[in-house]
């Protein structure tokens, strides 16, 4: 990875209609972990799931205010995501940023870190769902595909977007 950040070209970028669409869905994700907990909580049990082993079953149960922390960890997650995709002149590239490449390289630095909020902010969202749901006695786990899709998700944009921006040199 380069790290000539010091010289690169700073440039506004335009959002195209694919980016406000993730912003959105993101921004749907960010609301909706707090209004299910708003909702659900004065029916949940005193103690609910906090934690889920590899398989997706709860082998950890705390106080049910325990819901807001993750409300607030998602919240902060998107935050910094959205304030990170502000910057694209300060990730690390997999080219060396010129004049020429910078513009597709910053799209496609900020497009990865929006699907990456998206991504991130539906994962707690789900999370959040199934602590509900299990606490209420509605589900048993996050289910035992999860953790591996999730993953798979992640993984594959990052070598996805660093693939396109190795061509962009």
């Amino acid at each position: 990875m380069h790290t000539d950040r010091k010289v690169r070209p700073r440039i506004k970028l335009k959002p195209g209609a694919t980016d406000i669409i993730l912003e959105k869905l993101a921004l749907a994700c960010l609301i909706s972990v707090f209004l299910m907990p708003a909702i659900y909580y004065q029916q949940l049990p005193e103690s609910i799931p906090r934690h889920f082993d590899g398989e997706g079953l709860p082998d950890g149960y705390s106080h049910k205010s325990i819901i807001w922390l993750f409300s607030v960890i998602g919240a902060a997650m998107y935050i910094g995501l959205k304030w990170l995709s502000s910057y694209p002149h300060i990730f690390n590239y997999p080219v060396k940023i010129t004049e020429q490449n910078a513009e597709r390289c910053y799209k496609l630095g900020v497009r990865m870190i929006r699907i990456m909020n998206l991504s991130i902010s539906g994962m707690m969202a789900y999370i959040i769902y199934v602590t509900l749901h299990i606490a209420l006695g509605h589900q048993q786990s996050l289910g035992q595909y999860f953790l591996p899709l999730i993953l798979m998700l992640l993984l594959s944009t990052c070598i996805y977007f660093i693939y396109q921006m190795s061509n962009a040199e």
